[in-house]
């Protein structure tokens, strides 16, 4: 059966034979066999999939869109607002890596997130997830606590063994350009991966690389009490420690400094098994994104870094970034304006009615400056500020002062 021409697969090298993938229903089913020679069935939701594996399991991660010839320029096919935000703050005292989450800086100083949502869902999903982060010169401390209602009783024992069927995936963009950014992987087995992309995998000719990841410290634990009345009481505990210079070299830039911001992610990804023994992926993300794509930079939450005695409640969005989201959100509606009809040109943009909210204190609609097959979006702002989205993706942002 013929794929979808908007969808397409990335296969890591552990992962040595993918195949029997059905496009148009937008399910899956496909054995992937690994470099032991270990075959896992998996049934998949694509909705234009991109598909990584990790060891015996490939996980799909999807991008929906609608139809270019459904396409109405006052539908802009809103991405989420506003971002998920947290505090960080310094460790105060040492953090031992052992999936207990007993030291005071996380008991004392952590700020947890709300539930991790289904990525385009309004609904937290059955399992409940949160997260919380602290950090020192070292490292960047990540904790992130996954309730399972199928738990056994037999996992009690199962100190710093990660759950079987179940992924975390973490996301970095110092500096929210949406390019350059990393990505890493811890499953279970002591497994994780690293990957740096240059720029989303949306974007044609995108692929990630391999980074080293071997300093990356992690250690699974179980957290809580079971008995037959309180199913939920009991969860997974993955606490990991980043550091600094791995993330630096993946995104090329510096560590964090005092009450800097940083655009991040966290998702959860589970495997379940159906009665037919194939398998089907969960997904659920800390901040929402505009699809099931996890590979959307510009829908990642807020990260703020703050000093040990600092408030650790949630840092209010910048105004700039309801600048930088309503800018986005013009330039997804001018690219589906632009693909309903293959005689339309940015030389007709008068026609073009978007109907996007601008925002207070820029200029609007945006300048539109282009280069041969290439364009830049520009926005100012009262004081001078100024925002430019390129048609590659990349946002930049000059400052007025």
């Amino acid at each position: 059966m013929a794929m979808p021409q908007d969808v397409w697969l990335h296969l890591s090298r552990d992962c040595v034979d993918f195949r029997q993938v059905c496009g148009h229903e937008y399910h899956s089913t496909c054995e992937c066999t690994d470099a032991y020679g270990t075959v896992s069935t998996m049934r998949i939701a694509l909705h234009n999939c991109i598909v990584f594996s990790l060891g015996l399991t490939a996980i799909a991660l999807a991008q929906s869109m609608p139809a270019a010839d459904s396409v109405d320029a006052a539908d802009s096919f809103l991405g989420p607002w506003p971002p998920a935000c947290v505090a960080c703050l310094q460790a105060d005292g040492a953090i031992e890596i052992d999936g207990r989450l007993d030291e005071p800086a996380w008991i004392e100083q952590a700020a947890i997130t709300d539930s991790f949502m289904h990525p385009r869902a309004t609904e937290p999903p059955t399992d409940a997830t949160s997260m919380r982060m602290c950090w020192d010169e070292t490292n960047l401390y990540i904790a992130i606590s996954m309730w399972d209602a199928t738990m056994e009783a037999s996992d009690q024992g199962r100190a710093n063994a990660a759950p079987a069927d179940q992924w975390v995936q973490l996301f970095f963009d110092p500096n929210g350009d949406t390019h350059r950014y990393f990505e890493l992987t811890i499953g279970p087995d002591d497994r994780k991966r690293g990957m740096t992309f240059a720029r989303p995998p949306r974007h044609a000719g995108s692929i990630g690389a391999d980074i080293d990841v071997s300093s990356v410290v992690f250690a699974a634990g179980i957290d809580g009490r079971r008995d037959s009345s309180a199913v939920h009481d009991q969860h997974w505990v993955i606490e990991i420690a980043v550091p600094w210079t791995i993330i630096t070299e993946a995104t090329r830039d510096e560590s964090p400094r005092l009450n800097e911001r940083w655009r991040m992610n966290a998702a959860r990804l589970r495997v379940t098994a159906a009665e037919d023994d194939a398998k089907s992926l969960l997904t659920s993300t800390w901040s929402a994104q505009r699809s099931s794509d996890l590979h959307e930079p510009e829908y990642w939450g807020v990260v703020e870094f703050r000093d040990a005695s600092a408030d650790k409640a949630a840092p209010a969005v910048p105004p700039e970034y309801r600048a930088a989201w309503s800018l986005r959100e013009y330039d997804h509606a001018l690219r589906r304006w632009l693909e309903a009809d293959e005689a339309r040109s940015l030389d007709d943009l008068s026609t073009f009615d978007c109907r996007i909210s601008p925002a207070i204190t820029w200029s609007w609609p945006p300048r539109l400056n282009q280069s041969g097959s290439t364009y830049a979006l520009e926005i100012t702002s009262n004081a001078s500020d100024v925002l430019v989205l390129r048609s590659d993706g990349r946002l930049l942002w000059r400052s007025g002062q």
